[in-house]
């Protein structure tokens, strides 16, 4: 039984009693072409081995190697592997619009995964992910709380600690340690609210993770951070290869990433290039102060 396709699939078969299946499931395909080398030869025989996830109620995650046919169902033909996750390390998170403890890892594979999807730079997006968090349990703290702008008010009305989180990020984002001009118009301060609280937050970070023997690269990338690049040293000599399926303008330009993906835009390339210098930039810093 297909998964997709037909009318004998479970799609058609979900849409029959009607559930539609588009609002629970997506699928994904990688493409099976690339170029190699500095001549840009064209490759079309690209093999995947590759495994298949299911990601349930972000609670449970299936990641196996087996298809839904005879031959990998049987048991006694394909060799196949498969692991399911089912989390007990729960966080909150939302289900259609309510509250929901979802698993972590379940959780965070299904953000991850479409986030690739969509071509954020996951490792730049993850890294102002973990500093945001630390700014939120600092925050959280009764001395994080003093930044707070609701304090010296008495008449505003609001969360005291996301006050204190907004005013600390603030003051990390645009190197404001001694308090936003917000804060700077209040009439009264907690003592060691300003420059000294800002640094006091800044010292509970903690340090990158930097892997000097990768590549010599000064800060890690994720597997997937340079797909698309060229592979140099790998065949450059191999003669010139072509598709015959390739029979269009518009299919050849696809192909060169100038498709609707705009996989080689200049304004892809521009902006994988800011991204490089923003990671260099947080990776080669000493002190903010």
């Amino acid at each position: 039984m297909s998964i997709s396709m037909g009318e004998s699939s479970i799609f058609s078969k979900l849409s029959s009693v009607g559930i539609r299946p588009e609002e629970y499931i997506q699928f994904f395909s990688l493409r099976k072409w690339s170029y190699i080398g500095k001549s840009k030869l064209l490759v079309t025989e690209q093999l995947y081995i590759h495994a298949k996830t299911m990601v349930v109620d972000d609670r449970i995650a299936i990641i196996g190697s087996a298809n839904i046919n005879e031959r990998s169902m049987r048991g006694t033909r394909d060799s196949e592997i498969c692991a399911i996750v089912r989390d007990k390390d729960m966080v909150d998170s939302t289900m259609d619009g309510k509250p929901y403890k979802v698993g972590k890892f379940a959780h965070t594979l299904r953000m991850r995964l479409m986030r690739e999807h969509l071509g954020v730079d996951v490792d730049l997006l993850e890294m102002v992910e973990r500093r945001f968090s630390q700014i939120e349990e600092f925050s959280s703290t009764d001395a994080g709380k003093t930044a707070s702008t609701l304090l010296s008010n008495r008449s505003a009305v609001g969360d005291v600690t996301l006050s204190a989180q907004v005013e600390l990020a603030t003051r990390y984002l645009l190197k404001e340690y001694d308090g936003t001009s917000v804060y700077k118009g209040l009439l009264t301060k907690p003592v060691g609210s300003g420059r000294e609280l800002s640094k006091a937050m800044i010292d509970t970070f903690d340090d990158l993770e930097i892997d000097h023997k990768l590549d010599d690269i000064p800060y890690s990338y994720s597997f997937n951070h340079r797909a698309g690049e060229e592979n140099i040293g790998l065949r450059e000599k191999k003669n010139f290869s072509t598709d015959n399926r390739v029979t269009e303008e518009s299919h050849r330009d696809d192909i060169k990433g100038l498709g609707t993906d705009r996989y080689s835009s200049k304004n892809y390339r521009s902006s994988k290039n800011k991204i490089n210098e923003a990671l260099k930039s947080v990776a080669s810093a000493t002190g903010l102060f």
